[in-house]
C-alpha cells in the first residue's frame, strides 16, 4: 500500500474486521489523505443492540477506526446514529446505485408472482415476516405464488417454515441466480418485496428497481424516499406489527392481474 502516489484513495469496504484498524493506522501515519470506510449498514441500531459481541468489538477496534479514517460513506438513512456522528470526522449520504436494464415484459403466468431475491438470512432480512405474511395471504384467499432466490446460512429453516405453514408449491427455493439468469428471474415477478428488519441499501432492491419491477419494501430498506419520489412501489409501516402490515399491503395486489398495469421504470439508480 505504502508504494502507492500521495493522492491515492483507499476505501475500506465492510466492518469488524480486526486488520482494518492497523491499516488505517499505517496509511494516516505515512501522510494518505484519502482513506474512506464504507460500513454497509452494519453499524444501524437494530444490527448492533442485538449482539454483545459486536458492541465489544466496536469499543476496540471499530470506533478507532472510524476515528482514524478521513471520512466515512453512508448508503441509508438509519446509519445515522451515534455510532458514526460521535466518532467520524465527517460522513456523506452517497447511495449505492446499479446499471439500468431495459423495463422488463412480465412473463404472462396464470397468477400473480411475488419475488425476493437476496441473502437467505431470515434475522436480518425478515425472511420469516415474509413467509408468514404470505401464509396469511394466501389463507385469506390469494392465489399469488412467491419465488425466493439466493442462498444464505437459513436455507433449510425457511424450507421448514413452508413446510409448517403448508404453503406447498405456491413457494420456490430456485437458489442462487447470477448473470442472465438473474435479470430473467425479475421478468417472472409482479412485485418484488423485501422486509428488512434492518439494513443499508439492498442491492436486491436496487436490480429489481432497474429492471422496472415495482418494489413492497419495509421502511428500514431506506428506499422510501425513493419509492415515494418515483411511484415506483410501495413501502409498508410495520407499527410493531411487520407481519400482518406486509400481508396487509400484498392482500392489495390480488387484483392486478386484471387490470391494465403500466409499470413505470425505478429512477432511483440515477441518484449515485
Amino acid at each position: 500500500m505504502l508504494s502507492c502516489p500521495n493522492d491515492t484513495v483507499f476505501h475500506f469496504h465492510s466492518v469488524f474486521i480486526p486488520w482494518f484498524l492497523p491499516a488505517v493506522r499505517l496509511l494516516k501515519k505515512n501522510g494518505y489523505k484519502r482513506v474512506v470506510l464504507t460500513p454497509h449498514g452494519q453499524y444501524v441500531d437494530e444490527a448492533m443492540n442485538v449482539s454483545l459481541k459486536k458492541r465489544i468489538f466496536f469499543r476496540y477496534f471499530d470506533r478507532k477506526v472510524i476515528k482514524t479514517v478521513d471520512a466515512v460513506q453512508l448508503i441509508g438513512a438509519t446509519e445515522q446514529n451515534s455510532y458514526i456522528t460521535s466518532n467520524a470526522k465527517e460522513f456523506h449520504f452517497i447511495p449505492n446505485g446499479c446499471k439500468s436494464q431495459p423495463a422488463v415484459e412480465v412473463k404472462q403466468t396464470p397468477c400473480l408472482t411475488f419475488g425476493y431475491m437476496g441473502r437467505l438470512d431470515t434475522e436480518q432480512k425478515g425472511l420469516d415476516i415474509l413467509i408468514q405474511a404470505f401464509a396469511f395471504y394466501r389463507k385469506q384467499g390469494g392465489k399469488a405464488a412467491l419465488r425466493i432466490a439466493g442462498d444464505g446460512p437459513d436455507k433449510a429453516s425457511l424450507e421448514r417454515m413452508c413446510e409448517i405453514l403448508e404453503l406447498g408449491k405456491s413457494v420456490c427455493f430456485v437458489g442462487k441466480v447470477i448473470g442472465d439468469e438473474k435479470w430473467n428471474f425479475f421478468k417472472t415477478c409482479n412485485f418484488f418485496l423485501h422486509p428488512s428488519r434492518w439494513d443499508g441499501l439492498p442491492t436486491g432492491c436496487l436490480e429489481a428497481a432497474a429492471s422496472g419491477t415495482p418494489l413492497i419494501v419495509s421502511v428500514e430498506t431506506n428506499l422510501g424516499t425513493y419509492l415515494n419520489k418515483f411511484k415506483s412501489g410501495f413501502v409498508y409501516l410495520s407499527d410493531g406489527r411487520p407481519v400482518q402490515a406486509l400481508a396487509d399491503r400484498i392482500l392489495k395486489q390480488r387484483g392486478c392481474l386484471d387490470k391494465k398495469m403500466i409499470i413505470r421504470r425505478c429512477a432511483i439508480m440515477q441518484i449515485a
